[in-house]
């Protein structure tokens, strides 16, 4: 092929990529900040739009311990450029998703080949997973855009064996620390990706070994330097509480849920996924022996490192998402291999890129139900307190009071600069309330529920109009999760056992009015 006519394939390649991209773009705007934030995200929120970058920072260290600042630098920036509001704050996950889809097609590219690579991204750009973490401004989407520049530049160095090109990796490594601390899992993935070469040296490299072992050192020496800054910071002020980061976690999905998620939900097309898989690794190997298990030994790696930091007997798909491009690049590399296949069995019809389409559009089926739901209804974790606090701006009155337990008083105050008292249970050291009036110039006090009694509830808000706003019922439901643990010990305490009014569709909260211990 000459020269030109092999330029003119590559540009017709960037250009559907270009399509696939603007398509990413439409489907992760559509409803952008159009959900109220669930706790994670007012607590980024509330970090990330402080009057300094100092300020800033000791926030996340005391309410936000376990995320390190590379999520919250360019929200923190772009919020100082075009002010603060939550559509602008989310609006850099979008961005970082998108360029992960470019970085992505670079990546698989090299390995797989243009077609497997277009396919992997469009992969990438529909699944309902990517679009709802990236409609999120938390560091997942961040992962996107890292962690592919890592790989990216670890080929780099390992084929060209300079070690410029190592201390380059090196700092794409301390990149995705700074996004989130299971990319630990990254690092080890490739380390042994680097062992297996040394000691097989397959992958058709002429490797030098010694550059090789030199090389890859000074990557980890670089990232744990550039990295050591943060680390000193948060153990220094947060010490017992960073290591409880990595001996508790959420337990809500089991190993076949996330199967279930990676391969576009319980949709009746899931199976297609899984079949592709098997073909996909069968045309990798074909290509390139070494590619299936280096992909098959990143996804196991990572994966344990990720259950071993969060040490939880199930995953949570938060903390495995960042696997998910790598995983759609077996797929796409099934439907690379189905369709040329069929160009090779009837060559007179060209049926490789219509297969290739309506697989696509099977697996966009078997997903846009869960997409759908998404933007319907967001994470709808913790209610729509968007709503409820634009309400409560209209009925609140001066020397009006308004509790609201712990977690949802930050959601709260996402929307609304109105005074609000936490209700705190349990009392966690790393929750300091002065911590958020001081970095938030908020008007914020605790309720600590074991210092708590009647006498102080009558003492702190006697002759005032106080709201207590919740999502639960308190005259009927059971509640058992820890908000509900913590308004059962609120009444307990006060003696005030109130009725409200459940409002806001599908996303209730309800409305609490009460007095000096006597019910309104």
């Amino acid at each position: 092929m000459s020269v030109m006519a092999e330029t003119g394939k590559k540009m017709k390649y960037y250009i559907l990529l270009g399509i696939v991209i603007l398509t990413a773009a439409g489907l992760r705007l559509y409803r952008l900040d159009y959900h109220s934030m669930w706790d994670d995200e007012a607590r980024t929120y509330l970090a990330g739009t402080t009057d300094t970058l100092g300020g800033a920072l000791s926030f996340t260290i005391a309410v936000d311990y376990g995320t390190p600042p590379g999520n919250l630098l360019p929200r923190y920036l772009l919020t100082k450029i075009f002010g603060k509001s939550t559509y602008v704050f989310t609006l850099p996950s979008v961005i970082f998703s998108l360029l992960g889809i470019f970085l992505y097609f670079l990546l698989f590219s090299r390995l797989a080949g243009n077609k497997t690579a277009l396919l992997a991204c469009i992969l990438i750009a529909i699944h309902p997973e990517e679009i709802s973490y990236a409609m999120t401004p938390r560091n997942y989407a961040v992962l996107n855009t890292v962690i592919p520049l890592s790989f990216l530049l670890l080929i780099l160095a390992v084929k060209k064996q300079k070690y410029l090109w190592y201390f380059f990796h090196g700092i794409s490594l301390a990149l995705c620390y700074y996004a989130h601390l299971l990319t630990a899992g990254i690092a080890l993935s490739q380390g042994v990706i680097i062992i297996f070469l040394l000691l097989s040296g397959r992958g058709n490299l002429s490797i030098n070994r010694l550059r090789l072992f030199t090389g890859f050192s000074l990557s980890i020496a670089v990232s744990a330097v550039f990295f050591l800054p943060w680390l000193l910071e948060l153990f220094k002020i947060k010490l017992h509480n960073s290591l409880n980061l990595i001996v508790s976690g959420p337990s809500w999905h089991s190993p076949l849920d996330i199967v279930y998620i990676f391969v576009f939900g319980r949709g009746p097309f899931k199976i297609i996924t899984l079949l592709l898989v098997l073909p996909g690794i069968l045309k990798l190997y074909k290509d390139k022996p070494f590619l299936p298990v280096a992909l098959v030994e990143v996804l196991a790696v990572s994966a344990f490192v990720s259950w071993l930091l969060m040490h939880a007997n199930f995953f949570h798909v938060r903390y495995v998402i960042f696997l998910l491009p790598v995983f759609l690049l077996l797929p796409a590399a099934g439907i690379a291999e189905i369709s040329e296949k069929l160009r090779q069995i009837f060559p007179r019809y060209k049926l490789s890129a219509a297969v290739s389409l309506l697989l696509v559009l099977f697996l966009f089926a078997s997903s846009s139900g869960k997409l759908a739901d998404w933007y319907r209804k967001g994470r709808a974790y913790d209610g729509n307190w968007k709503e409820a606090a634009h309400r409560m701006q209209s009925l609140y009155q001066p020397g009006d009071a308004i509790i609201i337990p712990y977690f949802h008083a930050m959601i709260f105050s996402v929307y609304s600069s109105l005074p609000v008292y936490f209700i705190n249970n349990s009392a966690p050291s790393f929750i300091s309330i002065s911590d958020f009036s001081k970095y938030n110039r908020r008007p914020w006090k605790n309720i600590n529920l074991n210092l708590y009694n009647g006498k102080q509830y009558a003492a702190e808000f006697g002759g005032k109009n106080v709201w207590l706003l919740c999502i639960r019922n308190l005259s009927s439901a059971e509640n058992t999760d820890t908000e509900g643990a913590s308004l059962s010990r609120f009444t307990e305490k006060t003696g005030v056992h109130p009725c409200g009014e459940k409002i806001l569709g599908h996303s209730y909260i309800y409305f609490y009015r009460l007095g000096n211990g006597i019910i309104h």
